[in-house]
């Protein structure tokens, strides 16, 4: 699998019953070259739907840089 060459922010919800911070840290994060994980409380699977706030504000913090 090849790496991805660009900035990337990687959400989460601290709910998520798939060990979200686990697995991304380990598995997905090595492989992007420039990434944030950004974990979201509250929240489970779906983080758009259950916190679109909260990720809104993540999005706009990220991208402001």
């Amino acid at each position: 699998m090849g790496k991805i060459a660009v900035p990337t922010l990687v959400v989460v919800g601290d709910h998520d019953p798939q060990d979200p911070e686990k697995q991304q840290r380990e598995e997905l994060l090595p492989l992007l070259h420039d990434a944030k994980l950004q974990i979201l409380p509250s929240c489970g699977h779906l983080v758009p739907v259950e916190q679109p706030g909260l990720l809104a504000k993540a999005i706009d913090k990220w991208t402001a840089g």
